[in-house]
């Protein structure tokens, strides 16, 4: 890995009531919601000012880029998402960091909280021999996607859906590019998500934001408990 042109980029929504979370907040009210949120944005931003190489911040809005600013540290590159689906804002960033003499990218978003330098070091190492390394996730999604060449147009993939990542997969694959699994990680988006991330983490050895969600998650867990036993 060539630390002066390999970049973790970590794309992200400011953790707000109401925005981002749905499911999450559909289940457990919308503050709840939100405290998860930001919690899993301080365990990828971790990641991210730990990362050894190049590390970018990536907002879904101009608007959060002040906030962001003023969370993060300077070492790590802000850069704001432009206008389109996933597929689209990806391909746009990654031409943006490729013209900055970037070769090997790696993208995440901030609701993965297993991820880790570890496995990021993997991903890494697979790109020696891969053009594409994808983390596959439980959903049928993936939490990472890295390449070492520019991107085929992604805009027409099935975002947000479990068929994304196979096509994904076929659609590099189609584009001549060599295609490589690492790995697994699953991103938080349900309850039973998080009743399954919990289950896991009862007996790991975890970083000090992944026990703060730990801890965040069993209060509020424990709190919806409550609230519906009262309504009963």
């Amino acid at each position: 890995m060539d630390k002066n042109t390999t970049a973790l980029v970590m794309m992200f929504k400011r953790p707000l009531p109401g925005q981002g979370k749905q499911r999450l907040a559909t289940d457990l009210g919308r503050d709840a919601a939100c405290s998860l949120a930001g919690c899993l944005f301080d365990i990828s931003s971790a990641l991210l000012i730990q990362w050894p190489g190049v590390a970018v911040a990536s907002p879904a809005s101009t608007e959060d880029q002040a906030w962001a600013q003023e969370v993060l540290p300077p070492s790590v590159q802000l850069l704001a998402q432009q206008n389109g689906n996933l597929g689209q804002r990806i391909n746009q960033l990654d031409q943006q960091l490729r013209a900055q003499g970037l070769e090997q990218l790696l993208f995440i978003g901030s609701d993965a909280p297993e991820l880790s330098q570890a496995l990021l070091a993997q991903v890494c190492r697979a790109l020696d021999t891969c053009d594409i390394a994808l983390v596959p996730s439980s959903d049928g999604g993936v939490s990472l996607m890295a390449a070492r060449a520019p991107w085929p147009e992604l805009q027409d993939l099935p975002w947000s859906t479990p068929q994304l990542g196979g096509a994904l997969s076929a659609l590099c694959e189609q584009q001549g590019l060599s295609v490589c699994q690492v790995g697994h990680c699953d991103d938080l988006d349900t309850l039973a998500d998080l009743h399954l991330l919990l289950s896991r983490w009862q007996q790991a050895a975890l970083t000090l934001e992944q026990q703060v969600l730990f801890t965040t998650a069993g209060q509020i867990l424990a709190e919806n408990s409550t609230v519906a036993g009262r309504e009963q």
